[in-house]
């Protein structure tokens, strides 16, 4: 890890995509401080209440929240929430849009291609856009996991400036090899003459966004 959790003494906003356990950890959690304002889909909440957060959110598709200056934004993408294959509840899983000024970062989340991005970019300024590029293979993953081709595409219809890839290089979690995804989306950047745009972080690598 190229930060320890026990490094991370303030927090003030955690953002939970959905309930898969790639995504929701309670024990990561555990080590995170419990002062900050922890955010989930709907029907999450129940997960993580005994966890002793100073307060937990539940937020639905297309609600919004003011949070010290920012405004989040729940966005549907085309994934599914349930915690499990077994899980008996149907609990939600969102995007987010957080924007402050006018300006704005998409976080995808999981999402297989959706045309809600272009949809909620219209009018506004991303700086910079997180999409995930890995888990697609077979094919009737896609319904739920993006091609690189088809995570630059929604990137591109977003109107973001920045794409980030995310979701990649860590688990095997489908059937492509684990370096493909990269390779692929390099690939197409090029084709489409924007790979100055797509910035690939190593884990903990940053990057700021020029003026």
């Amino acid at each position: 890890m190229p930060i320890e959790p026990g490094e991370i003494i303030e927090l003030d906003l955690i953002l939970i995509s959905h309930a898969h356990y790639d995504h929701l950890d309670l024990g990561s959690l555990k080590r995170f401080p419990r002062e900050a304002l922890l955010i989930v889909p709907q029907g999450c909440k129940a997960l993580v209440e005994g966890l002793s957060f100073s307060r937990v959110i539940e937020m639905g598709w297309n609600q919004a929240i003011e949070v010290q200056g920012l405004r989040i934004e729940a966005i549907g993408p085309a994934h599914w929430g349930r915690r499990s294959p077994f899980d008996d509840k149907d609990r939600g899983y969102n995007s987010y849009l957080i924007s402050k000024d006018g300006k704005g970062i998409l976080f995808a989340g999981d999402t297989g291609y959706s045309k809600v991005f272009e949809e909620k970019g219209k009018g506004r300024e991303i700086l910079a856009a997180f999409f995930p590029i890995s888990a697609y293979r077979p094919d009737w993953f896609r319904q739920n996991h993006a091609s690189p081709e088809e995570a630059l595409q929604m990137f591109v219809e977003s109107g973001a400036k920045f794409m980030i890839p995310i979701h990649w290089g860590t688990f095997i979690l489908s059937h492509e090899p684990i370096e493909e995804p990269l390779e692929r989306l390099k690939a197409e950047a090029r084709r489409l003459g924007i790979e100055d745009r797509v910035i690939i972080l190593k884990h903990g690598e940053s990057f700021t966004v020029p003026e």
